[in-house]
């Protein structure tokens, strides 16, 4: 599927944005749980959804602002992975036919 003839396929573009965005809230989940979970006492999708949570003035804000940004670093992590099993190198690895 990946290395075929390339295609338009609008039903693989949607998969992997969808797959992604699973991603981010899977990881999100998670990093707040830790972070955030170990602070409140009661744990809702306010901290998900609502901005007025991303706050710098109380210790619980920070935690979700690391949250936010620990879940943003995996995710790219994953599509750096991605990117490099799919994209030419550029260090000199790439297809030698193709030329300037």
């Amino acid at each position: 599927m990946f290395y075929g003839a390339v295609v338009w396929d609008p039903w693989l573009i949607v998969a992997q944005i969808v797959c992604l965005q699973c991603l981010y809230y899977l990881t999100l989940g998670v990093f707040l749980s830790i972070l955030v979970g170990t602070r409140v006492s009661k744990m809702s999708l306010v901290y998900f959804f609502d901005y007025a949570t991303v706050t710098a003035s109380t210790v619980t804000g920070w935690c979700v602002i690391a949250s936010i940004f620990l879940s943003s670093v995996a995710g790219s992590e994953n599509r750096r992975l991605a990117c490099a099993d799919l994209c030419p190198s550029s260090n000199g690895d790439s297809d030698p036919s193709i030329s300037d």
